[in-house]
Protein backbone atom coordinates (compact mmCIF):
# COMPACT_ATOMS: atom_id res chain seq x y z
CA UNK A 1 0.00 0.00 0.00
CA UNK A 2 1.25 3.80 -0.86
CA UNK A 3 1.48 5.92 1.98
CA UNK A 4 -0.09 9.08 1.40
CA UNK A 5 2.19 12.42 2.00
CA UNK A 6 0.40 15.66 1.30
CA UNK A 7 2.99 18.15 -0.72
CA UNK A 8 1.83 21.17 1.76
CA UNK A 9 2.04 21.85 5.46
CA UNK A 10 -0.69 23.83 7.30
CA UNK A 11 2.28 26.33 8.31
CA UNK A 12 3.37 26.36 4.76
CA UNK A 13 -0.44 27.32 3.15
CA UNK A 14 -3.72 26.40 5.22
CA UNK A 15 -5.66 26.60 2.12
CA UNK A 16 -4.08 24.29 -0.30
CA UNK A 17 -3.28 21.79 2.49
CA UNK A 18 -6.86 21.30 2.78
CA UNK A 19 -7.68 21.09 -1.16
CA UNK A 20 -4.93 18.47 -1.41
CA UNK A 21 -6.49 16.88 1.48
CA UNK A 22 -9.93 16.82 0.07
CA UNK A 23 -8.80 16.11 -3.09
CA UNK A 24 -6.68 12.68 -1.42
CA UNK A 25 -10.45 12.09 -0.08
CA UNK A 26 -12.37 12.00 -3.39
CA UNK A 27 -9.83 9.81 -4.99
CA UNK A 28 -9.97 7.22 -2.41
CA UNK A 29 -13.66 7.19 -2.92
CA UNK A 30 -13.11 6.12 -6.31
CA UNK A 31 -15.94 7.87 -7.83
CA UNK A 32 -15.94 9.22 -11.40
CA UNK A 33 -15.99 13.16 -12.31
CA UNK A 34 -19.53 12.85 -12.84
CA UNK A 35 -20.53 11.39 -9.74
CA UNK A 36 -18.45 13.99 -8.09
CA UNK A 37 -19.66 16.67 -10.01
CA UNK A 38 -23.86 14.87 -9.67
CA UNK A 39 -23.41 15.02 -5.49
CA UNK A 40 -22.18 18.43 -5.89
CA UNK A 41 -25.34 20.01 -7.74
CA UNK A 42 -27.10 18.37 -5.31
CA UNK A 43 -25.33 19.82 -2.57
CA UNK A 44 -25.73 23.43 -3.83
CA UNK A 45 -29.73 22.86 -4.92
CA UNK A 46 -30.23 21.27 -1.36
CA UNK A 47 -28.73 24.11 0.59
CA UNK A 48 -29.48 26.78 -1.99
CA UNK A 49 -26.33 27.76 -2.76
CA UNK A 50 -26.94 30.60 -4.85
CA UNK A 51 -23.36 32.39 -4.71
CA UNK A 52 -22.01 28.96 -5.76
CA UNK A 53 -21.77 28.56 -9.98
CA UNK A 54 -22.10 25.39 -11.67
CA UNK A 55 -19.58 25.68 -14.95
CA UNK A 56 -20.06 23.05 -17.56
CA UNK A 57 -16.70 21.70 -18.82
CA UNK A 58 -14.70 18.70 -20.11
CA UNK A 59 -12.52 17.61 -17.33
CA UNK A 60 -11.02 13.78 -17.22
CA UNK A 61 -11.32 11.62 -14.22
CA UNK A 62 -7.38 12.07 -14.34
CA UNK A 63 -7.16 15.53 -13.38
CA UNK A 64 -9.69 14.93 -10.75
CA UNK A 65 -7.42 12.14 -9.29
CA UNK A 66 -4.32 14.37 -9.69
CA UNK A 67 -2.03 15.17 -7.03
CA UNK A 68 0.42 16.42 -8.88
CA UNK A 69 -0.90 20.22 -9.05
CA UNK A 70 1.02 22.74 -7.40
CA UNK A 71 1.50 26.18 -8.04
Amino acid sequence: MVQYNNDYTKEEDVTLWQLHEIRHQLAEQHQSSQQINTIGQHVIKRYNLKNLKIIQGKQTDESIHSHSVRA
